[in-house]
């Protein structure tokens, strides 16, 4: 699933290799055409051409070397743009002034806008893909799990509480017990395709995509951030996220919980936070609304009510049975 990133990825290098040609013929052209040295990069020849600068080569120290001036032609050039009316000899002047803004080493820019931002929202989807198809495999595992019986069952407890058997004394059940080991199998896997000999293309994909549930890095934070993203813990933490709230919403379409059930739906989330935790993800919001909603005696539900979203706290009532 990870070769839909690898080849928005190799596009994106593709383009920006495309995009540093072009600013070299066109700063060539116009600076040809306007006599201004200010606009020459890296000492360009008049007489370069499209796939003059194609050829032209990138040292170890990031310095452009150009090739020979090609022999004279007998074809020459003409600037259409100042020749012709007001209108394009404005569009020649901005065109001039972004490849001023360009050629500036402090100034990040493209000359096609339009071609990246297309690119860049692929990117995103072929991003999107590779997370639902893994996703998937967790979501299957969670298909039947608000039907399994255990949750209706009244079992010898007491069931105005939620707190007669500790919630500690029972073990997880199969459900989350394969989840989570599905999710522990992902390090493993990812560290194979994202190691340290990750290839140009995947590096360019992973540095301008976006995943779901990911955590927005600060500014500092983006600052320290090293030349190669780290693959497998931006991974490993959205996928981490995501099951949280796969789990959360499994969890509201439980018809009905016992007090039995109730104790054993917590261990199940207890054991699904200690599983988490190991990837440095706290547990959602939401499950810890849920987790506490069902905690509390019935007695004492209604104590959460000023703390917990409407949404959560009626629906975890009405599985608990609690008058609302």
């Amino acid at each position: 699933c990870m070769c839909a990133c690898v080849t928005t990825g190799d596009l994106l290098v593709h383009l920006g290799t495309f995009e540093e040609r072009l600013r070299v013929v066109l700063t060539t052209r116009c600076s040809t055409t306007l006599g201004e040295s200010s606009m020459s990069v890296s000492s360009p020849t008049s007489s370069l051409s499209f796939e003059d600068a194609a050829t032209a080569t990138t040292t170890t120290s990031g310095e452009r070397t150009q090739p020979q001036a090609a022999s004279p032609s007998c074809l020459s050039f003409y600037n259409y743009f100042v020749h012709q009316e007001s209108n394009k000899q404005t569009a020649f002047r901005r065109l001039t002034s972004r490849l001023q803004t360009l050629t500036s080493s402090t100034v990040s820019g493209t000359l096609l806008p339009m071609t990246r931002r297309q690119m860049l929202l692929l990117n995103d989807k072929a991003h999107l893909y590779s997370f639902d198809v893994i996703m998937a495999q967790l979501q299957r595992r969670l298909a039947d799990m608000a039907s399994l019986p255990v949750w209706s069952s009244s079992g010898d407890s007491d069931e105005n509480s939620a707190a007669s058997v500790p919630a500690f004394s029972l073990a997880p059940l199969d459900y989350i017990q394969q989840v989570t080991e599905c999710l522990l199998s992902l390090p493993q896997e990812l560290e194979h395709i994202g190691g340290s000999d990750m290839s140009p293309a995947l590096i360019a994909a992973l540095k301008a995509g976006n995943l779901p549930h990911s955590v927005e890095e600060t500014e500092e934070s983006f600052d320290e951030a090293p030349a190669t993203p780290n693959f497998t813990d931006q991974w490993l933490g959205s996928f981490a996220r995501g099951l949280l709230e796969l789990f959360s919403r499994t969890v509201l379409k439980i018809p009905k919980l016992s007090a039995y059930g109730c104790r054993q739906l917590l261990a199940d989330i207890t054991y699904l936070c200690k599983v988490i935790d190991a990837f440095g993800v706290s547990p959602s919001e939401d499950l810890q609304h849920i987790q506490n909603l069902l905690s509390i005696s019935i007695d004492s539900y209604a104590e959460l009510a000023p703390s917990v979203p409407r949404h959560l706290y009626s629906q975890v009532a009405a599985m608990r049975g609690v008058a609302s």
